[in-house]
């Protein structure tokens, strides 16, 4: 019994140890989760394997590929091949004006000309003119920009080019080459087998004490002390650093080094690494602060400082931009969240969330992250937890009422309870208000056990969805679907003494749904909001109230939410966005990057931070996080001004300046473009041609402007365009003057009145010959009207009457075509099966006209998607759809129909959507139902594993 006790104490000590070490992990840190980011997917025919990237003054962005160098500026991919036609291994932006290429035998650089087209200008035969008969160099790995020129390094060469004269040198190295860097005043390079060396007077001159670095090196990233990070094929973390190589300690969640194949330097010293497996690393030397976070189920190539904020990324087959330092991150389905969540309590040390499959705690990883895990306590949909004490909560489940002491679970109720939220008493510490699914109740303690004293479901319309006690024994209620309440108890809480219902007879208005919401401000305001604004009470009444101008930033129709934060911040949400109280005024927070479906409830951490509750996961804010650079924001720039001539003829006039054209039979296509990344698709544009158009257009998402013949004159075009985070930017206009043809000047005009003359005078003869001709075109005009009017009904019939697009009969008679081009041309041929999720229950509770409307929506959102002209969206049938495409495989088809997917179920459209895809390639054989029968299966497996997913 002694050595029993003994031992007991030292393991009580551990565990308390332990404990309070892992305290902080299940804080702050616990709700840290992935920063907002947006993929980009090239749609060029180009293999998909990135290689390096890059980014221009003017935010373009390069991307070093299999093919050659992709670029991109936002709204549209190009493909720039290489003299060779073949990989583009490296790219390095000089600052000014060029972006150098190393490729494999194959160095040069892009420069864009005055029509604002990109052009690759070769160097290569400069190198070859210092390299020996038969003397490849192979692939560049590298390029450096110093101010003694431009370094190549390729594996056992590295040239230097001076661009003002053109002159170039080359060095050997048997051992072969590797990093290359700038350490302060001075280029620092790799010899294998050596160590490393720097360039001085034109020769390259061994550091003293690097000798240690003589394995492969492919990366030497600058520290904030001045030394060089060694990235390396052994794997090892290594410093160079005044004379010697010191090992360098990273966090234990870090992998080996061995799997960064690049790197760079953020301005407050931050390191952000990527990694083989998919993995961004951030790290501050300084301080050792760490994150980590998967991108990517694929290798992660390279990585720059994007210009207005955050990475860009190159992944295999894809761009990224990835904002960070990020004010918003979010913790979804990699955590281990794969409910619907509906909202975060804070309980002790420990974050709890409450969702549609009951509750999970956030519990810290061992690599210093955190993971959701299932709690026991009910498999039902946990709606409300509320912290009684340090050991005991209570928890309203679907069904019941929940006590939950020392971790363990008793059932309060007999499963006819239906709570939803739970509230302290004001006046006494042992009642809990509950609010029903319909009606109110209250709870009381009695001794250590909790049991239900009041409960009235006769309320029907209220169903409660947010609860203030003003006062003691007064109860204000919120519910969806029936306004807002006051509820007074009897004193002690021993029963319901009033039940009021308030509408516009007291002040206050509802839109549609008739929903109210409730809550108190710091000051002890209480304020109601509905779809029609924000109310407050005055004791007697409720008034309209404007609350700093929340009104005007607010959507019109916007039912939203509000609470103030421990520090007196004051924030308001609806399902689809956040706003927040900054110097006075209301902004609206950008949240689509780590929105995932509808935003459900706030909270705030214990540093006062809010932390919302979207229905795939926990976003939360720092305001803290460094904002978005304030230079290098991209604006708006003209890409592209054609003339295209009657024939088809396109040329290519200047961008900028100011362009002047003679009159005649042409149009002008001018394409303009806003190099920004955050959001695939969420840039809006704005123009105005001067001259023309008096005033500027509406904001729409459409990057080129078709003007068929403009009239003589003078115009200026100005155009604007508005990123992801409401920032506008204007690009300098284009000024334009379209003189008048030559027969239009007034030498001509005298001569045009001679010939007019003599024109009447055969007029007068030709009359009675006009009188015949013109009985003959009204019956001509007469029989092309016919004609069209067949061809009008003619297309009528291959389209859906409700959604415009085209119906089954054209979809069938398009995948046959489709199927016999794909079979000549040896491509394959993809196809989507979409069906709505519980279309039918959606009908029966909101109505068919309103299922319509939301199949309208579902059409426009799926459309949205489709970027290519030969994509076909289809409806098969009621609430089934297909979407066509020529040339995808598989993995395209899949990943086509996961973005489709994610769209339709942020956009908040009411349902979600199940997809199946299939892919073949005709000419192996088959005919098109075979392909169309297993996209069906796909589809019926992605509806048996829970819909809402995409199954191939």
């Amino acid at each position: 019994m002694g050595s029993s006790g003994q031992g007991a104490a030292p393991r009580l000590v551990a565990a308390l140890v332990c404990i309070l070490a892992m305290a902080p992990a299940w804080g702050r840190a616990a709700l840290e989760g992935d920063p907002p980011l947006t993929r980009h997917l090239p749609d060029v025919d180009a293999y998909p394997q990135n290689f390096a990237i890059a980014q221009d003054r003017q935010s373009i962005v390069y991307v070093g590929n299999y093919d050659g160098v992709l670029i991109f500026d936002g709204e549209r991919w190009e493909l720039l091949r290489l003299p060779n036609r073949d990989l583009a291994r490296s790219l390095t932006f000089d600052g000014v004006d060029r972006v150098y290429v190393g490729g494999h035998d194959q160095v040069g650089y892009i420069r864009r000309d005055a029509a604002g087209r990109e052009q690759y200008h070769d160097l290569t035969p400069l190198f070859q003119s210092v390299l020996g008969e038969g003397e490849d160099f192979e692939d560049v790995w590298d390029i450096h920009v110093a101010r003694e020129g431009v370094f190549f390094r390729a594996l056992r060469h590295v040239f230097l080019y001076e661009p003002v004269s053109g002159a170039t040198r080359v060095w050997r190295h048997p051992g072969r080459f590797g990093a290359i860097a700038q350490s302060g005043d001075h280029v620092v390079l790799q010899f294998r087998g050596e160590g490393l060396r720097q360039y001085l007077n034109g020769e390259w001159r061994p550091l003293p004490g690097s000798a240690p670095l003589d394995e492969l090196v492919w990366s030497l990233l600058r520290m904030p002390d001045g030394g060089l990070l060694a990235l390396a094929a052994d794997g090892r973390w290594r410093v160079y650093k005044d004379g010697r190589v010191s090992n360098f300690k990273v966090p234990a969640s870090f992998p080996p080094s061995s799997s960064i194949p690049a790197g760079t330097e953020l301005p407050d010293g931050t390191l952000v690494l990527v990694s083989s497996e998919g993995k961004v690393y951030t790290l501050d030397p300084r301080t050792g602060a760490h994150r980590h976070f998967a991108l990517d189920t694929g290798f992660l190539i390279d990585v720059v400082p994007a210009r207005g904020g955050g990475l860009l990324i190159a992944a295999e087959d894809r761009l990224v931009h990835l904002e960070w330092p990020a004010p918003w991150t979010a913790q979804g389905e990699s955590y281990g969240m794969n409910s619907s969540l509906v909202s975060m309590v804070r309980w002790g040390n420990r974050w709890h969330a409450l969702t549609s499959s009951g509750v999970f705690a956030v519990e810290p990883t061992a690599d210093g992250a955190s993971r959701f895990r299932t709690l026991d306590w009910t498999q039902a949909e946990a709606w409300d937890l509320l912290p009684i004490d340090a050991n005991t909560a209570l928890l309203a489940d679907s069904y019941d009422l929940i006590q939950i002491s020392g971790q363990r679970a008793r059932r309060v109720t007999n499963g006819a309870l239906y709570p939803y939220l739970l509230r302290r008493a004001l006046g006494d510490p042992n009642v809990v208000l509950m609010g029903l699914q319909p009606g109110v109740g209250l709870a009381r303690r009695s001794g250590s056990e909790w049991k239900v004293a009041v409960e009235d479901h006769t309320l029907d319309e209220l169903e409660a969805s947010s609860m203030v006690e003003s006062e003691p024994r007064v109860l204000w209620v919120g519910s969806d679907r029936g306004g807002v309440w006051r509820i007074r108890f009897t004193p002690a809480y021993g029963a319901i003494e009033e039940t009021r219902r308030f509408g516009p007879g007291e002040g206050i208005t509802y839109g549609e749904p008739r929903g109210g919401w409730v809550t108190q401000l710091a000051d002890g305001t209480l304020v109601a909001t509905t779809s029609n604004g924000v109310f407050r009470w005055t004791g007697e009444r409720f008034t309209a109230f404007d609350l700093g101008g929340l009104d005007i930033v607010r959507g019109k129709g916007e039912w939203i939410e509000l609470a103030t934060a421990p520090d007196g911040a004051r924030w308001a949400y609806s399902h689809k966005h956040v706003y927040r109280e900054v110097g006075g005024g209301w902004r609206r927070e950008e949240i689509g990057g780590v929105r995932r479906g509808a935003v459900e409830s706030l909270t705030f951490d214990e540093t006062g931070a809010p932390v919302f509750s979207s229905t795939r996961a926990v976003l939360r804010f720092d305001a803290a996080a460094a904002a978005p650079a304030s230079d290098g924001v991209p604006t708006v720039q003209l890409r592209a001004v054609e003339r295209r001539d009657a024939s088809g003829a396109v040329q290519a006039l200047p961008v900028d300046g100011a362009l002047s054209l003679r009159d005649g039979d042409f149009g002008l296509r001018i394409r303009f473009a806003l190099p920004e990344f955050r959001q695939a698709g969420a840039t809006r544009y704005a123009t105005r041609l001067a001259g023309l158009e008096p005033h500027m257009s509406a904001w729409s998402d459409a990057n080129t402007l078709q003007y068929p013949r403009l009239p003589p004159g003078n115009y200026r075009l100005e155009v604007m365009a508005r990123d992801a985070l409401g920032r506008d930017s204007r690009g300098p206009p284009l000024e334009l003057t379209i003189a008048p043809a030559w027969y239009a000047s007034n030498a001509a005009r005298a001569l045009w009145l001679i010939l007019g003359i003599l024109v009447l005078s055969a007029l007068t003869v030709g009359a009675v010959r006009w009188r015949t001709v013109r009985l003959e075109r009204l019956v001509a005009e007469r029989t092309a009207e016919l004609r069209t009017a067949n061809e009008r009904l003619d297309a009528m019939a291959h389209l859906d009457g409700l959604t415009g697009v085209p119906n089954r009969r054209e979809l069938d008679r398009h995948l046959e075509k489709a199927w016999t081009q794909c079979a000549k041309e040896s491509r394959e041929l993809a196809v989507l099966a979409i069906d709505v999720d519980g279309f039918k229950r959606y009908n029966d509770l909101h109505g068919h006209q309103s299922g319509d409307e939301m199949l309208v929506r579902l059409v426009r959102e799926a459309s949205a998607c489709l970027n290519r002209r030969a994509d076909l969206l289809a409806r098969y049938g009621g609430d089934e759809f297909f979407v066509v495409r020529i040339g995808a495989s598989l993995a395209g088809a899949r990943e086509l129909a996961e973005t489709l997917r994610q769209r339709i179920e942020v956009a908040a459209l009411g349902a979600t959507v199940s997809i199946g895809a299939a892919a073949r390639s005709p000419s192996g054989g088959g005919q098109v139902r075979d392909l169309v029968r297993a996209a069906d299966a796909a589809l019926y497996a992605a509806k048996s594993a829970g819909r809402n997913r995409v199954a191939a």
